[in-house]
């Protein structure tokens, strides 16, 4: 089966900020060796994946409208199990406008399940992957806690939350006190989640590994700062992207590189200046794509930039007229979502621009690619009360 690819939601409803809490003290654990930087296991290469997408476009359409879903849902990820099935991660908020995690799976695309957690309000999912250091016939017969099949990552007013898939109706939880997890990835080496550490007005860009879920080490990125997302290329080479506050009180995008996970460098770009928070970032054939938007009085502007390295970017693509709500790719192609629009890209340089009704009036959070080459994309409509959960199927065509 191909390696699921992931597509990340920049946070722009705030997400992130559930997890900015005071929490009690860290549990301290043991991670991967320093001198030994872990490899991307869901990092794309040029043959992985189904066939390019890059001569032809994408058909979109729409699966579920709102039916199955809780009401007030969120979705912040989605992915294909070892098990065949797609799940999704993310929240449902209540009248009060406390949100509680919530996990959902489809066995068809058509009809969804919530899966059984318990948790109390105020914990929220922010980003899924598949955990691949588990043998698959633990996966099929139904990995005990902690080794994990799924592992997401959130938050909680206890601290960073960890999920491990038991089975596709049973997820357990772990807290890591201490701690905000805003985005998770894997690789050989085991899981990998940034946040802050000590969350709150004083706390530190941090990342989190855990070679089984369950033991997770922490490394300082920086002395300030909000990290959103992280992207791991096959070299070992780490990217995080969030965001710092400057003198005057405003947003400004941050962006650290590393090539082991402990020793972090502050990337320096014009091409950087100027641009708000951002949230969508994934390695791809094609480099480390960073999707972010630039906040303009009365219009947004969206920008995907691209790097080989992590430390040297450049503009590949500008929208005047709307937000970048996510990105992901498939085979060699990477996708952009807007409002109502695509992007798609064979090289991150020359792109295709598509209308796309069925996505109209919707905010598409997350995408991932099935092992039989279809595309499956979630997103919501409507505001804090009355948000309704849609998915979409896509397929390539010539």
């Amino acid at each position: 089966m191909p390696r699921p690819t992931i597509a990340r939601c920049i946070p722009a409803l705030g997400l992130s900020v559930l997890f900015i809490v005071t929490t009690a003290q860290f549990a301290a654990a043991q991670g991967a060796s320093p001198s030994d930087p872990p490899r991307a296991t869901d990092a794309p290469q040029a043959t992985d994946g189904p066939p390019a997408a890059s001569t032809g476009g994408i058909a979109w359409k729409i699966k579920t409208k709102g039916q199955d879903f809780d009401k007030n849902p969120l979705a912040s990820g989605v992915t294909q199990g070892p098990d065949g099935n797609v799940y999704i991660s993310g929240l449902v908020v209540d009248k009060s406008g406390m949100a509680t995690v919530a996990f959902w799976y489809s066995e068809d695309l058509k009809r969804w399940t919530r899966s059984l957690i318990d948790d109390p309000p105020g914990s929220a999912a922010v980003a899924i992957v598949t955990n691949p250091t588990v043998p698959e016939q633990a996966l099929m017969e139904g990995a005990k806690p902690g080794t994990g099949g799924f592992s997401a990552v959130g938050g909680s007013s206890e601290g960073g939350m960890v999920w491990s898939w038991a089975d596709e109706r049973r997820w357990v939880s772990q807290v890591v006190e201490k701690s905000s997890f805003n985005d998770l990835t894997v690789s050989e080496a085991g899981l990998h989640a940034v946040g802050q550490l000590d969350p709150g007005p004083k706390g530190k860009p941090a990342m989190w590994s855990a070679p089984d879920s369950l033991a997770w080490a922490s490394s300082t990125i920086a002395a300030a700062g909000q990290p959103l997302a992280v992207a791991l290329a096959p070299d070992g080479t780490f990217v995080v992207a969030g965001f710092i506050i400057d003198a005057d009180g405003s947003a400004q995008i941050a962006v650290w590189q590393s090539s082991d996970g402990t020793v972090w460098t502050p990337v320096e770009s014009e091409e950087l200046a100027g641009l708000a928070t951002s949230g969508a970032l994934e390695w791809t054939p094609a480099g480390f794509v960073l999707a972010a938007n630039e906040n303009q009085e009365g219009t947004g502007r969206g920008v995907i930039l691209v790097s080989t390295d992590g430390l040297e970017w450049r503009t590949s693509l500008e929208v005047a007229d709307d937000r970048i709500t996510a990105l992901g790719y498939t085979g060699t192609d990477v996708i952009v979502f807007g409002a109502g629009r695509t992007w798609q890209s064979a090289d991150a340089v020359t792109w295709l621009e598509a209308s796309v009704p069925e996505l109209r009036g919707y905010t598409v959070g997350a995408m991932t690619t099935l092992a039989d080459g279809r595309l499956v994309a979630v997103g919501w409509r409507g505001g804090q009360k009355d948000r309704k959960l849609a998915t979409w199927v896509g397929k390539v065509t010539p």
